[in-house]
């Protein structure tokens, strides 16, 4: 696994493993993208902050929302109950929720699940 490896050669520290591009995007954006909770894992035990902002105002729910990467947003909802729920409720730069970016993404299963989450 890449993530394991780079990891490995390279001593990183937290301040390192939460290094943003120029739109404010960190390691934790990708994997929303990608949807590897293996990552995700390592990225957590190496001080990374899952619930970064970037310039729009998307987080890793709302990512993973428009790759509908349903397996990592389950995971997180376990790992991060609380926090999850707060982040899933959160409107981004354009308004939107992570359920709405769901729909638009053209994942009905998953918005009809966020729809459920907090409504619940």
């Amino acid at each position: 696994m890449t993530c394991k490896y780079l990891l490995s050669v390279v001593s990183w520290s937290s301040p390192q493993v939460n290094e943003a591009n120029s739109y404010d995007c960190t390691a934790t954006h990708f994997i929303g993208l990608n949807g590897d909770i293996d990552c995700l894992k390592l990225f957590v035990e190496h001080g990374g902050n899952v619930f970064k902002r970037n310039n729009q105002g998307h987080t890793i729910v709302h990512k993973a929302a428009w790759r509908g990467r349903e397996k990592l947003l389950a995971y997180l909802e376990e790992a991060f109950p609380e926090r999850f729920r707060v982040e899933a409720a959160k409107l981004d730069g354009n308004g939107y929720t992570p359920s709405d970016i769901s729909s638009l993404g053209g994942h009905d299963t998953l918005t009809s699940w966020f729809s459920d989450l907090l409504n619940n």
